[in-house]
């Protein structure tokens, strides 16, 4: 009689699952160089060869980490972002879900932000951010062209908008109510219209 493989298959999803949440919580609160692998075993309650089994290294570990993050923020992000929306609504809308990503995941929102653009990161988590950004700067563009939008670099009004939401979410510890994420959302778009 063939045994099913259906309890080793769940068991190796948890052991996996377990050691991406403890990787996450640690890399979140000591950083990437900050956290050894056997802390890593140690908070997921798994050896540290049973780390190997399923990473081929603490870098694998980071990077699939922020891939599957990064993925889940741009989803979030772009929920509801139709080409018919004026920028302005659009506009609002992408710093809202960026601060309601922030609230419903905030060791994860933390994690993103302590580890962009770090050396360890690999071209598979390097491109996932690039092609995001892109996508970013070519709405920017498009609002400027359509003066609706100041206009100035797009990479710097990027990073005055996303360093304002990022202040907001460190400010209120993640905590925020709908009406601060609405005000936010607001005052980041009276930074970025052009008068």
């Amino acid at each position: 009689m063939k045994k099913s493989r259906a309890p080793a298959v769940t068991q190796d999803a948890n052991r996996k699952e377990a050691i991406l949440t403890a990787a996450l919580t640690l890399f979140s609160q000591k950083g990437y160089d900050g956290t050894p692998v056997p802390e890593i075993a140690e908070a997921a309650e798994v050896g540290v060869g049973t780390i190997y089994r399923y990473f081929g290294d603490k870098a694998d570990v980071v990077n699939s980490l922020y891939s599957s993050w990064k993925l889940r923020m741009q989803k979030q992000m772009l929920q509801g972002l139709e080409p018919t929306l004026d920028h302005q609504t659009g506009f609002k809308l992408l710093c809202r879900h960026v601060l309601e990503f922030a609230r419903e995941h905030p060791v994860a929102f933390t994690f993103l932000e302590t580890h962009n653009h770090q050396p360890y990161l690999n071209r598979s988590s390097l491109k996932i951010e690039t092609t995001f950004m892109d996508f970013i700067q070519s709405f920017v563009r498009e609002g400027q062209r359509k003066k609706r939008i100041r206009s100035v670099d797009p990479d710097l009004l990027i990073a005055l908008v996303y360093g304002a939401l990022v202040g907001v979410f460190k400010l209120t510890g993640g905590q925020l109510s709908n009406a601060q994420i609405e005000s936010a959302a607001d005052s980041c778009w009276e930074m970025a219209r052009k008068s």
